[in-house]
């Protein structure tokens, strides 16, 4: 009995005796691709957040040492990879040339070195402090080799896909021009080490020789939708997000922050709105306060766009004079930044109930500001974030827009239906060209069986036609009912009930881009309304309409402002001149033909502007250098007997 009490004795202080706090086991460590990875194995209880300190010495105390970064489990365990695959988990360089997957309760964090030196490191549960050797480590030598992506896994989709999933983890700093020159800052010094994914989802017809189309794919929403592209048809927005003969790449948008939701306080992913957040935005504390006035917004997820489409191009069988974007919701803003920002890198833009302005900042405003803030960015000039929304805000107004098309709803309750038109109508008389769809669909929840659902002109696929090295005519002043007086259709600027109820301004014209002669002397391009196609609704009820054709992105042909350029519109049918004229280059250098009548394919025409010391052959025929390889030519027959006609300019 004596034996017994004390064997309790014994269980009862060793169960209430101080117990040595376990940070973590096996912290390990390797410098490879410009980047020092630290591993380490979770101990229970499952902390708050990891917190990572690096040092120029031993780390024996953290008095003596720098944070350099915290994370929370969803960053360490990968959860942006699990929406892919539930049971992934990162794969990194191992220093020798292979890769390293991580084991399930192993952790991580990716440092970003400045300098080729060694340095100490040591990681802790938040709230902790204790050092030994399970948790500290050093010293590190480090190199500063080119940062790389790393691929994590490939799969094939349940539609057939095939994919790869890829991840880097970003360099987040104080000081947002603090970054290396092949590094940038991508976000601050909160976001420090955190990784980031994109999935690149193959040819559905295999990859062929030589560069091929892509196009960029940026979802709403939250964090899962980057996954969503890739599918094939989805049955709710009826984009079909895949294409025989090109890739689509979708990116990932959120960052990981604290935040009380209707479900509770916890970790949400919150969206940056794809353009990025306040440089002191601190994602580990629940939202209070909203940035103070002069707050400055940094275009961190910008920026790491612009890294990953740069390795893309450096890494991938990319073709980038064929590169497109493409976006949904807020996605359709931020593909509308990224041309903005890098108008010369992309060849086509399509956006979908893209949002101005309004409830963007609404969502965001402990990130961003709140609207009415208008908060300087770190962009030349110090844009302010609404103003960087409005579309025609540019970057760099002497470089030229890619083609777009934009699809807009008049049910969708997030738009501000006067402002959208009110956009539309500027781009109109700036002569983007840009082809703007309406019909009754909402925001997201409805768009089966609108007018434009599920249209083929509005896929990938189409967009991979066009290269951001040619020039294109650009549609405006479309009037599609001639015997009726006003603009038709009419989109409605009084309210979304105003107006007919689906329409389009430009998107009924179209062009083969393989026809379009680009020189010093002239300019010319087969043109026509839309005759035949798999969707009906992509086919005008009308025979004719009229409409402005600016040439817009000329290479070569670039009168100055105020020369005379005189043009003709020739049917190739028969080479009859059906109209001519005269006109006057704009001062801001566009040359535009007005009031073209312009008719339905097969029908087509060909309009041509001139210089007198042209490079035409006796029978008009345009043999100059017009900037198109010969395997593009997919034109028929009534294509290859498109002429030119003479006119002094």
């Amino acid at each position: 009995m004596k034996f017994f009490w004390y064997f309790v004795l014994i269980i009862t202080l060793f169960l209430f005796a101080p117990m040595p706090a376990f940070s973590q086991a096996n912290l390990r460590g390797v410098n490879a691709d410009g980047q020092t990875w630290l591993i380490w194995e979770e101990t229970s209880p499952e902390p708050f957040t990891y917190d990572v300190y690096v040092s120029q010495a031993p780390i024996e105390s953290l008095e003596t040492a720098e944070l350099t970064g915290r994370i929370f489990p969803e960053d360490w365990r990968g959860k942006r990879l699990k929406l892919a695959q539930n049971n992934a988990t990162w794969t990194i360089p191992e220093g020798d040339g292979g890769a390293y997957s991580l084991e399930s309760g192993e952790a991580l964090f990716v440092y970003t070195p400045h300098t080729a030196s060694d340095e100490y490191f040591a990681v802790v549960k938040n709230g902790e402090s204790e050092i030994s050797t399970e948790n500290s480590i050093g010293p590190i030598t480090q190199s500063l080799g080119p940062v790389q992506c790393h691929a994590q896994f490939s799969g094939v989709s349940e539609l057939g896909q095939e994919y790869s999933i890829y991840a880097h983890w970003i360099d987040g700093r104080e000081n947002y021009d603090d970054g290396r020159s092949d590094y940038p800052v991508m976000g601050n010094h909160h976001a420090n080490g955190t990784g980031h994914v994109f999935a690149v989802f193959e040819p559905e017809d295999g990859r062929k020789a030589g560069p091929m189309p892509a196009v960029m794919a940026l979802h709403g929403g939250g964090l899962s939708n980057y996954f969503r592209f890739g599918k094939g048809s989805t049955n709710r927005i009826g984009i079909k997000t895949t294409f025989e003969d090109g890739f689509i790449v979708s990116l990932d948008d959120c960052l990981f922050v604290s935040k009380t939701t209707a479900l509770g306080s916890g970790v949400w992913p919150e969206p940056t709105r794809w353009f990025g957040y306040w440089s002191e935005y601190n994602r580990f504390e629940l939202p209070g306060e909203l940035p103070p006035d002069d707050a400055i917004i940094v275009d961190y997820t910008q920026r790491r766009m612009d890294f990953i489409l740069d390795w893309l191009l450096a890494n991938e069988q990319i073709d980038p004079d064929r590169l497109s974007i493409l976006g949904v919701s807020g996605g359709g803003s931020g593909a509308m930044f990224s041309v903005k920002r890098n108008p010369n890198k992309y060849a086509a833009l399509t956006s979908f109930v893209m949002p101005f302005e309004g409830t963007v900042f609404s969502l965001a405003v402990f990130m961003q500001g709140e609207i009415d803030q208008n908060l300087k960015t770190n962009l030349p000039g110090g844009i302010g974030l609404r103003d960087w929304y409005w579309p025609l805000t540019l970057l760099h107004e002497q470089e030229e827009m890619p083609f777009m098309r934009i699809v807009v709803g008049k049910q969708d309750l997030f738009m501000d239906w006067e402002l959208e038109v009110e956009a539309f109508q500027q781009m109109e008389t700036e002569k983007w060209g840009a082809h703007i769809f309406w019909d009754q669909r909402d925001h997201i929840w409805n768009w089966v069986e609108t007018h434009w659902f599920e249209s083929p002109r509005l896929e990938p696929k189409d967009m991979s036609r066009f290269r951001r090295n040619q020039s294109f005519p650009a549609f405006t002043n479309d009037d599609q009912n001639l015997i009726t007086g006003g603009r038709q259709p009419d989109i409605g600027n009084e309210g979304r009930e105003s107006g007919d109820p689906h329409g389009t301004w430009g998107g009924y014209y179209d062009w083969k881009p393989e026809t379009i002669a680009d020189t010093e002397d002239g300019w010319a391009a087969t043109i026509y309304l839309l005759g035949e196609s798999e969707f009906a609704n992509d086919v005008p009820e009308f025979d004719e309409s009229t409409a402005d054709v600016t040439i817009r992105r000329a290479q070569h042909f670039k009168p100055a402002p105020d020369e005379l350029c005189t043009w003709s519109l020739m049917r190739i049918s028969d080479n009859q001149i059906t109209q001519e004229g005269t006109l006057s280059v704009a001062e801001n250098g566009l040359v535009t033909v007005s009031a073209l009548i312009i008719t339905k394919n097969p029908s087509r025409l060909r309009i041509a502007l001139d210089n007198a010391n042209d490079d035409t052959d006796d029978d008009g025929n345009d043999n100059s250098d017009d900037d198109v390889s010969d395997d593009e030519n997919e034109g028929d027959a009534s294509e290859d007997n498109d002429n030119g006609s003479g006119c002094g300019c």
